[in-house]
């Protein structure tokens, strides 16, 4: 089943979150490009924050119930708050992409219904990405 969350973004209000990360903060100035690499290419949960407005309110997103608790993303679609957010993104790392994993959106998690609800109802969407690339 495919389902499609719409809610436009103003995506002046934008933030990135790493979530969960495998190396440590305290690493040294070689070690920088390394990390870089990682955060973009290897298995990962990370957040964005984003702002419908009135006269950008789509999410802009198709996707598909996984194991009922999160969603697939299926497309991003053009003219939407993603593609927004992906738009203003210095490098791929933070990117929503086709195959990433909604995990949540304003605290609601494990439930897909709860997460749409959390979309189709509330102005910023502070949303939980899981990517595998």
């Amino acid at each position: 089943m495919s389902l499609c969350c719409c809610s436009e973004v103003q995506t002046d209000q934008s933030e990135v979150k790493t979530v969960n990360s495998q190396r440590a903060s305290n690493l040294g100035p070689s070690d920088d490009d390394l990390l870089a690499k990682e955060l973009a290419t290897g298995p990962r949960t990370f957040e964005i924050v984003v702002t419908k407005t009135e006269t950008q309110s789509t999410v802009g997103l198709d996707v598909t119930r996984k194991n009922g608790i999160n969603l697939r993303i299926q497309s991003v679609k053009p003219g939407g708050l993603i593609e927004g957010w992906n738009n203003q993104q210095p490098t791929t790392a933070t990117i929503v992409k086709v195959d990433d994993t909604i995990e949540a959106v304003n605290g609601a998690e494990g439930s897909v219904q709860e997460i749409l609800q959390a979309i189709s109802q509330a102005k910023v969407l502070r949303m939980k990405i899981s990517t595998r690339s």
